[in-house]
């Protein structure tokens, strides 16, 4: 329990034992009885959580969050607000965590690095996470499409990005809400871009291909369907099964699928087979299947 003590100048303190049932004292200078003991309920709910182990629930989170400055050091200084909580955090600060505690792909991390840079040529470094709100996130998107001219499916990566990064703000407790939750993304999928590669078109290319290397690098994008350049280059030997010339290409994203391919002039002929599922790997014929064209084949995975 806590007491709000009146002293002789007018003003006031609250006393209350933490969570370690230790005394402790807030002074809260110059305030009404009411707006006292409203406070005191507020310190009584913390000690409450800290010692079951509970998260404050919104009301009282976005309380902590908009205490006054003055009054949010003397909350730190008896436990009651971490110093790195609400107050302490800007934008840049935690995105300076976030990718300090990112685990992902150099792909995946070069697409987040250019949303860290929107957020912050829009908002500042300095900027309080606590002061995003809402209605920022939504103009945040206007100046995604405005300013910065981009596509749509752009704009939706980037804001789908951006709520996912305060999603983990919220989780570090650092902020009550996601000022992204509500944003409108849109489709990621820009069907202007979208063209079906022919087999003329595929052989209209692999005809002026410089070399076999540049031909083995569109084939096996084209008919072998391996994302590039990221499955091309995780090719190894090890991946390489001469005696039935397969080659595995070993994905992050742990896709199972078996293609088959036939080569006449680089043409190719594409079959689904059996699926792996524990493996995570998906196997394709190596371009050249015949056995006149075992040093061909040699020679074009030497080249990778």
């Amino acid at each position: 329990m806590a007491s709000v003590i009146e002293e002789s100048n007018g003003r006031r303190r609250i006393e209350f034992f933490d969570s370690a049932r230790r005394r402790r004292r807030v002074r809260l200078g110059k305030m009404s009885a009411k707006q006292a003991d409203a406070f005191k309920g507020k310190i009584e709910a913390v000690v409450s959580d800290q010692i079951v182990g509970r998260a404050h629930d919104a009301e009282l989170s976005r309380w902590l969050r908009d205490l006054e400055p003055k009054l949010a050091k003397r909350m730190q200084r008896v436990g009651l607000l971490s110093v790195g909580g609400f107050r302490a955090s800007t934008l840049g600060a935690f995105l300076t965590q976030y990718f300090a505690a990112l685990s992902v792909k150099s792909g995946t991390a070069t697409a987040y690095g250019h949303v860290r840079r929107c957020l912050l040529a829009f908002f500042g470094d300095g900027k309080q996470l606590r002061e995003i709100e809402p209605v920022d996130g939504d103009q945040f998107r206007t100046w995604l499409k405005d300013h910065e001219k981009l596509s749509d499916p752009t704009i939706a990566r980037r804001i789908t990005t951006a709520r996912q990064m305060f999603k983990r703000a919220c989780k570090w407790r650092l902020i009550t809400e996601n000022p992204f939750a509500d944003v409108k993304a849109g489709s990621q999928r820009n069907k202007a871009r979208q063209f079906f590669v022919t087999r003329e078109a595929a052989q209209a290319v692999l005809d002026v291909c410089p070399d076999a290397q540049w031909r083995l690098l569109f084939a096996l994008s084209r008919f072998g369907g391996l994302r590039c350049p990221s499955e091309h280059l995780g090719l190894t030997w090890d991946d390489v099964d001469w005696e039935r010339a397969v080659a595995s290409s070993c994905t992050a994203r742990r896709r199972s699928i078996t293609k088959a391919a036939s080569r006449a002039s680089f043409r190719f002929s594409l079959s689904c087979g059996p699926t792996c599922k524990r493996s995570g790997t998906r196997r394709l014929l190596a371009p050249c299947m015949s056995s006149r064209d075992t040093g061909c084949r040699t020679q074009t995975f030497a080249r990778i």
